[in-house]
């Protein structure tokens, strides 16, 4: 999410309320407040939540992801 650059990012876990930190490894990374999934995979799909906080407040935004199937070019 633009402006989420001291952000953490959270992974809706199926359709439900509850969420998981997104966990950052080679393929999935955080630049600056974006969340980057490098070759992305079915299992990518899904919700999730970007969440920041400073010392005058907090604020959240949502985005749904969907990966369909692999490309080949």
């Amino acid at each position: 999410c633009v402006g989420c650059v001291w952000g953490w990012w959270y992974k809706f876990i199926d359709g439900s309320n509850k969420k998981q930190a997104v966990i950052l490894d080679d393929r999935i990374k955080q630049v600056s407040g974006t969340l980057i999934i490098r070759e992305a995979k079915v299992d990518d799909s899904g919700k999730y939540l970007c969440v920041v906080n400073n010392s005058v407040g907090g604020e959240s935004v949502e985005t749904v992801l969907t990966v369909t199937g692999k490309f080949i070019f």
